[in-house]
């Protein structure tokens, strides 16, 4: 299974990989709420501003 999102952005897809798989949405904030937190809007602005997933790594 693939889950692809656009260059443009305008469908971003969020994932979280875990040993029991990957976890996918369109949505950060419920892929957060995997783990009981919060989307890190600092982060998500960067990543949507530079469209680099490392940015801030």
């Amino acid at each position: 299974m693939a889950a692809i999102g656009d260059l443009a952005g305008q469908h971003p897809v969020y994932r979280r990989t875990e040993g029991a798989g990957t976890w996918w949405s369109t949505s950060a904030a419920v892929v957060a709420a995997l783990d009981g937190a919060s989307a890190d809007p600092a982060a998500l602005a960067a990543y949507l501003a530079l469209g680099q997933p490392d940015v801030l790594g």
